[in-house]
């Protein structure tokens, strides 16, 4: 029975070669939105969830959460922050393009 679990795993975890190459683009991705947004907002960190930052991706799928912190959040400016998120996601994912 373990070893029936264990060759399942093993057909559907994905490789470390796209492990390690989709941790390196988000990498670049959160390094980028952090460097853009910082000369917007005054971001404190970023984090990465998801089932990659979990490490529960199954192979050729899987999700990446970034969560944006922000020094003195006003619930207020929500919609505000959220669209320069959104501006910043955009210019970022073109950059992105250009360098892979």
């Amino acid at each position: 029975m373990a070893s029936d679990v264990q060759s399942l795993l093993v057909n559907i975890r994905p490789t470390r070669e796209s492990i390690a190459n989709a941790n390196q683009t988000i990498d670049q991705l959160a390094t980028l939105l952090k460097t853009n947004l910082g000369r917007r907002l005054r971001v404190s960190k970023i984090v990465k969830g998801g089932s990659l930052g979990k490490g529960t991706s199954v192979r050729d799928t899987f999700d990446v959460d970034l969560v944006v912190f922000l020094h003195n959040y006003d619930v207020r400016r929500h919609q505000e922050y959220l669209s320069t998120i959104y501006d910043c996601l955009r210019e970022d994912f073109d950059n992105l393009r250009q360098i892979s």
